[in-house]
């Protein structure tokens, strides 16, 4: 019996202990993932994303009338099948934050009641892994939600989405928009309209294209959550755009100019930068015999 003990005692495996940190981020992660609430919010994330970003759009390009946040006058080329990767990408960081926001409050409000940090000063875990556990946890899942629903990087651009904007500009297209996706080499923080990166040093000098560079609606939420609509319009202008679309209010068009014209006059848009967005416009104008 005694020799039995002995070697079942040593034929037991040794347990790893470890880190507290990593237990409980990984408690953290299951009950935030099997929790009824972080699915419900994703499930209004996806909804307000579709209806401000696609549906909105839809009703009001086919009844030409202003719904909601949209204006009337909707192209049909921003509702077609190609465009809707971009309309949802564009929504994303907007009702994204909030629903994170708000998913953050609920898990440590709903996670650290008085009887939770009753066990957690009396019974451990220690308090700094505990409450780290929760922190790490959504930090884990925000970066997930970033990779998600970010562009994507360069060259892997190169190899899918601008194969068709490189036989356009062959072609001779006139104009490209710049729409208000975020890509890994704008820092995932700078809408592509906004960016340099995009505007100038992508489409100009890499793809070769020449003709007039319009910016997607800036009143978009896309843009009007993260800037004014001046200051993005100047922003838009100094990256490389020649046209600025905004779809919102007279007095948001007319702050725009203001805000453009004001920054010419200080330098901060070089003269040169809108000496050539107003040539590419009147060129195309002069191609259709818009002017002569």
């Amino acid at each position: 019996m005694t020799a039995l003990v002995e070697a079942t005692a040593t034929a037991a495996p040794t347990r790893t202990r470890s880190l507290p940190l990593v237990d409980t981020t990984r408690a953290e992660l299951r009950r935030i993932m099997r929790w009824p609430a972080t699915w419900v919010l994703a499930g209004v994330w996806l909804t307000l994303n579709a209806l401000f970003g696609y549906v909105f759009d839809w009703i009001s390009y086919r009844t030409g009338e202003t719904t909601g946040p949209a204006d009337a006058g909707v192209q049909l080329g921003s509702l077609l099948p190609a465009a809707i990767p971009d309309r949802f990408a564009d929504g994303m960081p907007m009702f994204g934050g909030a629903v994170v926001m708000i998913l953050g409050a609920l898990a440590v409000g709903a996670g650290y009641g008085w009887a939770t940090w009753k066990t957690v000063f009396t019974q451990g875990p220690s308090r700094a892994a505990s409450f780290g556990g929760t922190l790490v946890a959504l930090l884990v899942l925000v970066a997930g939600l970033v990779l998600a629903t970010v562009g994507l990087d360069l060259d892997q651009l190169r190899e899918r989405d601008l194969i068709p904007f490189e036989a356009a500009i062959g072609a001779g297209v006139p104009g490209v928009t710049l729409g208000h996706a975020l890509y890994p080499f704008s820092d995932f923080t700078v809408p592509a309209s906004l960016s340099p990166a995009v505007a100038t040093r992508l489409l100009r000098d890499e793809l070769g294209f020449e003709g007039v560079a319009l910016t997607d609606d800036l009143a978009d939420p896309a843009i009007t959550a993260l800037s004014t609509v001046p200051d993005a319009a100047v922003e838009a202008v100094r990256a490389g755009a020649d046209m600025l679309v905004i779809s919102g209010s007279a007095g948001d068009q007319q702050a725009a100019y203001v805000a453009a014209l004001q920054a010419v006059r200080s330098g901060r848009i070089p003269r040169a930068r809108l000496d050539r967005a107003v040539g590419r416009i009147l060129s195309v104008k002069r191609d259709y015999g818009l002017i002569r």
